[in-house]
């Protein structure tokens, strides 16, 4: 059990009786529930890491950190940093697989708030690519939680493909992104924006999943996140009736698929992974932290 996090003088020493929960949830119809026995270990699926200092240097098309490389900062790996007033990352010694891994931290407000580290990949690459895989094992050591009668979101990660066709939210704003995150009223889930396709000035282009499992299933270890995003469409949810989909598995569980009507793949700017927490203005939310380790994006 998660005792204690210490991530530098900044925030300090943070202690957190992390509820020793699995998963236990129904996903949903034709889904099966995660199994809490299942190794979280490594991206391709065996049960040992193989650590990126041993992998060939990354590149376009191959990106791996496991925060291990002691001799540099917890963000040089990266091509940035997301953060505002109240965010910060760090490195701490809770990790998957030692010496490290990173944290994400935001302290408690009423206006967006974001500590991620973030990755571009070139286009040219990605438009040749037949899917894109994005891996890494997170655990939530203060979980997003509702104050003030507010309702709250908390992303986990975000991939954002560039400007889209048309509105995709009330308000005029413009996305092609998917989002993984938690809701506090709804629990995992994620949006998928700006990807279904809509005529200039036409209706919101915003698409939502949920599942039962919520903030606490992920506290009693770290557990493997996979967002795939293929050429190949979602023959349960929607009869392959969609020429793309993205696919979101915890520890090895498919918990969703959705379809997508308009190539990903064909963005107009590079590929943008945001990896860290991530809250919304609007009524008061809670101080967050997540501990992220392994992380792997391959396009191919």
């Amino acid at each position: 059990m998660l005792r204690h996090v210490l991530i530098g003088s900044a925030i300090g020493a943070l202690t957190a009786a992390a509820a020793c929960a699995s998963f236990s949830a129904d996903p949903g119809p034709g889904m099966s529930a995660p199994d809490a026995d299942v190794e979280a270990n490594a991206p391709d699926g065996g049960s040992a890491w193989a650590p990126c200092a041993t992998r060939p240097k990354h590149d376009q098309a191959h990106f791996c950190d496991d925060f291990d490389d002691t001799s540099v900062g917890i963000t040089t790996q990266w091509s940035g940093t997301l953060l505002t007033d109240g965010g910060s990352l760090d490195a701490t010694a809770q990790a998957l697989t030692p010496p490290r891994a990173m944290v994400s931290f935001i302290s408690a407000g009423n206006t967006g708030t974001e500590a991620a580290l973030h990755e571009i990949f070139d286009q040219v690459g990605v438009a040749a690519a037949s899917r894109i895989l994005v891996d890494f094992e997170v655990r939530i050591v203060t979980p997003p939680t509702v104050l003030d009668g507010g309702s709250n979101y908390s992303h986990l990660t975000v991939l954002d493909f560039g400007p889209p066709e048309c509105v995709t939210l009330n308000g005029g704003l413009r996305q092609r992104a998917i989002e993984l995150s938690f809701k506090t009223a709804k629990g995992f889930g994620g949006d998928l924006k700006g990807l279904q396709g809509c005529p200039d000035g036409g209706p919101e282009d915003y698409v939502s999943f949920d599942t039962l499992l919520t903030p606490a299933s992920f506290m009693d270890r770290f557990h493997r996140v996979r967002l795939e995003v293929n050429r190949t469409s979602c023959p349960v949810t929607d009869g392959g009736t969609t020429p793309f989909s993205a696919t979101v598995t915890i520890d090895e569980e498919r918990v969703a698929c959705v379809g997508i009507r308009i190539d990903p793949f064909a963005a107009a700017k590079p590929l943008n992974l945001h990896l860290g927490v991530y809250t919304g203005p609007g009524p008061e939310h809670s101080e967050q932290l997540n501990i992220y380790d392994n992380v792997q994006v391959t396009i191919e």
